[in-house]
C-alpha cells in the first residue's frame, strides 16, 4: 500500500501534533518529523526512498495504533490510571458500600 510521501508525512504530523507537541507544549518531535522529511529529499537512490518511505509508514502504523489502544483502554477501564486507593473506593461505591474512616492519631 505504497502512498505519496506528502500523504504519509501529513498523517504523521497529525499523529506527532496530538500525541506530543500538543501534549507536552513541545515541538521537538514535531521538528523532527520535519527534518527528517527534509534529509529524505536529498536522498538519490531510489530503493533507499522507497525504504524510507515503508519506515514512515511503519511509524505512523504504531503512532496510530497506540492512539487506539489508549483510546480503547480508558473506555474499557477508566480507573487505570487512578492510584490504588480511588480505585477500592470507587468499587466500594459501585456495591453500594462505604470504606471506613481511617483512624489518624494525628
Amino acid at each position: 500500500m505504497p502512498q505519496h510521501p506528502l500523504i504519509t508525512f501529513r498523517h504523521l504530523l497529525r499523529e506527532v501534533n496530538s500525541q506530543f507537541t500538543k501534549l507536552n507544549k513541545n515541538p521537538l518531535w514535531r521538528n523532527e518529523l520535519f527534518r527528517a522529511f527534509r534529509q529524505k529529499g536529498y536522498v538519490k537512490n531510489d530503493a533507499k526512498k522507497e525504504q524510507l518511505l515503508r519506515d514512515a509508514q511503519n511509524v505512523l502504523t504504531f503512532l496510530e495504533s497506540n492512539r487506539k489502544f489508549r483510546e480503547l483502554l480508558d473506555k474499557a477501564n477508566p480507573t487505570h490510571k487512578q492510584s490504588v486507593q480511588e480505585r477500592v473506593e470507587m468499587t466500594a461505591h459501585r456495591v453500594g458500600l462505604e470504606l471506613p474512616k481511617v483512624y489518624n492519631e494525628a
